[in-house]
C-alpha cells in the first residue's frame, strides 16, 4: 500500500489537486493521460501542469503535484488487477536544459522525497533558483511496473515477413549494355572498379562507355576475367552460384598481402600508416624500394647475382632488372636520384623548393627546423610567419514572436546588426529589421518590412555574406536557432550542430565556397538571464523592463496601447517581481 502523504503538504493533496481545476488557487491541470500494457504489467500517467501566482512555500506544492500523479498511475494499475511494486519519474519542461529522470525504483515510503531531492539536485547543479518549472507548462510521467509476476522471457511468433516490394532508383544502377552472354563477369567488373579503383564520374563513364582512350578496356577486362578462372566463351548462360566464388578467390590471391582501401587511401603494414602515392611514402620505410619507389610485401627489390646496370640519369645501381624496369616507366628516375659523392638518395622535388638548388651533401632535412642544414651547426626555431587575420563580422539577433491567438505560430522576427564604428565589413547600415509592420519610435538604419520576416532574415544574412559570419542570439539554442534551422533545412542547407540533449549549442553553414555562417548561443557565454547582465556586470545602463508579450497582437499595431499586468505574464513570475 502507498504511504499517504506527509501532513506538511495537505494543502496540496490528490483530492485539492484533482477534484476542482477551476477552484485551485496555485496550479492548473493542463491534460492527463493514461496507457497500459497488459504484456509487461506496466502503466504510465503523464499529466501537464502550470502553476502560476506561485505560494510561499512551493516546495510543498511540488511534493502534493508528484504525489498526484503517481496516485493516479497506482490507481491505473490496480484497476488492471496488477499491483505495482517498482516506478519511475520523468519531469520535462520548456525550462529546463534536459528533462529529469528519476530511475525505476522499489516503492517505498519516502519514495516522494527522493523524487523531490533528485529535482532539487539538478536544480542546484545547473545553477537555477526554485522557479525553474514556473511560469511554463510542465509535464510529470510516472510510469510503474510489477516486477514479481512478469515472466523473465516473453515468447512470441515472430513477426510476418513484410510483403512491401522495394523500388530500386533507376539512376543508381549501373547499365551494362552487351550483345553475347558474359553479363554476369560485365557486372562483376564494373563492381570491382567502381569500388576499388574510385575514380570520378566521367572517368568511370568513359569506362562503361569506350570512350577518350578508353575504347574496349572495359570488355576486354572481363574477357580477360574469364579467362582468369577457366570460364569457356561458349556457354549461353552463366551461374553466378558457381562462378561468383572463383571470380572472389581469384581476386584474394591476386592482390593477397596488399592492403589498401582501408582509410580510402593505399596502407602500409610495415609503417602502419597511410599514403596518397607510393613515391611519397616515407623513405625509411623497410617495406619500400629506394630505388624504384615501390611498397608493400617483397619489397625492397631483392638482389640478383647475375643482373648489374647503372643509370647514368639518377647514378643509382640496379641488381634487379624487374626494378630498373620499373624505375625507368614509372618516370621515377626524374624525382629521384643518387649523389656520386656521398651515396645519399635524395629527392628532386624536396631539394629545389624554398630557393634551395639540388642536394648539398653535408645538409640533412631537420624536422625541428622545417629546413636543410648541416647536422654540426644545430637546430633553430624557425620565426612564425604572421598570417594577416580574415575579417569577420558579428551579428546580434532576436526574434519577437505574436502570441495573440493560442495553438498558432506567429512570426516577427527582428535582427539587429552589431554596432560597429568604421567597420570595413558590416558598411554603412549596421542596424536592421525585419518586421510585417512600420515604425517609428526607435531608430534603426534599415527596415524591411516584408510579409515573412523570418524567410528575409535568414536570405539577408546567407546572401550579404561576403566573409564569416558569427551570429550570437540569447537562449537561440531553444528558440531562435530553432526557427532559423528550420527555414535553412527548407532550403535544402543541412548546418553542423554541436548539440546537448534538446539545446543547440552551435550551428554552421557554408555558404558559398569558402564563407562560414556560424550560429551561437551567448547564454553558454554569459549563463544568466539578459535582466542579470546589468548588475553582474556593473552596466551603466537601465534595467531591462518587462515586455508585454500578450499586447504584440496585429490588431494593437498603430495604438497606443496601455498594458495591464496579464499581459506581462505576470502569474508565471515570481512573487517579488509579480508585485
Amino acid at each position: 500500500m502507498f504511504p499517504p502523504p506527509p501532513k506538511k503538504f495537505k494543502n496540496f493533496s490528490i483530492s485539492n489537486l484533482l477534484g476542482s481545476e477551476t477552484n485551485n488557487p496555485h496550479v492548473k491541470k493542463l491534460g492527463h493521460e493514461t496507457k497500459f500494457n497488459r504484456k509487461f504489467n506496466s502503466s504510465k500517467v503523464s499529466s501537464k501542469f502550470l502553476i502560476y501566482d506561485l505560494p510561499n512555500d512551493p516546495e510543498s506544492l511540488l511534493e502534493g503535484i508528484f504525489q498526484s500523479t503517481i496516485g493516479e498511475a497506482l490507481q491505473e494499475s490496480r484497476q488492471w488487477g496488477v499491483e505495482p511494486d517498482q516506478l519511475g519519474c520523468i519531469i520535462s519542461s520548456q525550462n529546463l536544459d534536459s528533462d529529469v529522470w528519476i530511475p525505476v525504483r522499489e516503492i517505498t515510503s519516502n519514495t516522494i522525497d527522493s523524487i523531490l531531492n533528485q529535482f532539487l539536485k539538478v536544480a542546484q547543479s545547473k545553477k537555477q533558483d526554485n522557479g525553474l518549472l514556473w511560469g511554463a507548462p510542465f509535464l510529470v510521467s510516472v510510469s510503474t511496473i510489477q516486477r514479481s509476476d512478469t515472466p523473465s522471457r516473453v515468447h512470441g511468433r515472430g513477426r510476418n515477413s513484410s510483403s512491401k516490394q522495394l523500388k530500386v532508383n533507376d539512376k543508381s544502377l549501373i547499365k551494362i549494355r552487351n550483345d553475347d552472354n558474359y553479363c554476369l563477369f560485365y557486372s562483376l567488373v564494373a563492381t570491382f572498379i567502381y569500388a576499388t579503383c574510385l575514380w570520378p564520374k566521367w572517368k568511370f563513364y568513359d569506362y562503361m562507355h569506350s570512350r577518350s582512350g578508353m575504347t574496349n578496356r572495359f570488355k576486354k577486362d572481363s574477357i580477360d576475367l574469364m579467362e582468369s578462372v577457366g570460364a569457356s566463351f561458349d556457354k549461353d548462360s552463366y551461374d553466378a552460384e558457381e562462378w561468383i566464388p572463383s571470380v572472389v578467390e581469384y581476386w584474394n590471391l591476386l592482390n593477397k598481402g596488399w592492403a589498401s582501401d582501408l582509410f580510402g587511401q593505399p596502407y602500409c603494414l610495415s609503417c602502419e600508416t597511410v599514403y596518397d602515392k607510393k613515391t611519397n611514402h616515407a623513405i625509411s620505410c623497410k617495406a619500400r624500394c629506394k630505388d624504384c619507389s615501390r611498397v608493400g610485401p617483397g619489397f625492397p627489390c631483392k638482389n640478383i647475382n647475375e643482373f648489374f646496370k647503372h643509370c647514368s640519369k639518377c647514378g643509382k645501381d640496379f641488381r634487379n632488372e624487374n626494378c630498373y624496369t620499373h624505375h625507368t616507366t614509372s618516370n621515377f628516375c626524374s624525382s629521384s636520384k643518387k649523389c656520386e659523392k656521398c651515396g645519399v638518395i635524395w629527392d628532386v622535388k624536396d631539394n629545389n623548393r624554398n630557393g634551395r638548388d639540388g642536394h648539398i651533401c653535408s645538409e640533412r632535412y631537420c624536422t625541428t627546423c622545417g629546413s636543410y642544414h648541416d647536422p654540426k651547426r644545430g637546430c633553430y626555431i624557425k620565426p612564425l610567419v604572421i598570417k594577416p587575420t580574415k575579417a569577420y563580422r558579428i551579428v546580434a539577433f532576436d526574434f519577437e514572436t505574436m502570441q495573440y491567438r493560442e495553438g498558432e505560430k506567429g512570426k516577427l522576427p527582428r535582427v539587429y546588426h552589431q554596432w560597429i564604428y568604421d567597420c570595413s565589413v558590416c558598411g554603412e547600415h549596421r542596424t536592421l529589421t525585419f518586421s510585417t509592420r512600420p515604425f517609428k519610435n526607435t531608430p534603426v538604419d534599415i527596415q524591411n518590412v516584408t510579409e515573412y520576416p523570418l524567410e528575409e532574415f535568414v536570405s539577408w544574412i546567407i546572401d550579404s555574406t561576403v566573409t564569416d559570419t558569427v551570429a550570437f542570439s540569447h537562449f537561440g539554442g531553444r528558440f531562435d536557432m530553432v526557427l532559423v534551422f528550420k527555414e535553412l533545412f527548407i532550403r535544402g542547407l543541412t548546418p553542423d550542430m554541436i548539440k546537448k540533449v534538446i539545446s543547440c549549442i552551435e550551428m554552421k553553414v557554408k555558404v558559398g565556397k569558402k564563407n562560414w555562417v556560424i550560429f551561437r548561443d551567448t547564454f553558454n557565454l554569459m549563463p544568466m538571464s539578459l535582466a542579470s547582465l546589468v548588475p553582474a556586470f556593473a552596466l551603466s545602463v537601465e534595467d531591462k523592463p518587462f515586455f508585454p508579450h500578450m499586447v504584440n497582437r496585429p490588431e494593437n499595431y498603430g495604438k497606443e496601447i496601455f498594458p495591464v499586468k496579464d499581459d506581462y505574464l505576470a502569474d508565471g513570475m515570481m512573487p517579488d517581481k509579480r508585485a
